[in-house]
């Protein structure tokens, strides 16, 4: 039979275990959560870049617009090209 020493050692160390298998758990979660983080900023910068490009392009066709209604204007009046 085992003394109350032996068992109260034996049941520190089971749980120290326990506390040890909890906290690398915990790690592994903590891990995770980060890379997630960081996959959620790059998608979210991936479509930043997407949003600044589609608005570029609108203000291109906005300009091209302009000088097309410009045109249309000027060769419309009076006394337009000949």
């Amino acid at each position: 039979m085992r003394s109350a020493n032996d068992q109260e050692f034996f049941k520190l160390k089971e749980q120290l275990i326990m506390v040890f298998k909890d906290q690398m758990e915990l790690r592994r979660s903590l891990m995770d959560l980060n890379n997630t983080s960081m996959e959620i900023g790059m998608e979210s910068g991936r479509h930043a870049l997407t949003v600044s490009e589609w608005e570029g392009e609108q203000t291109k066709i906005k300009e091209v617009c302009m000088v097309d209604l410009q045109n249309t204007y000027y060769l419309a009046l009076p006394g337009g090209p000949i």
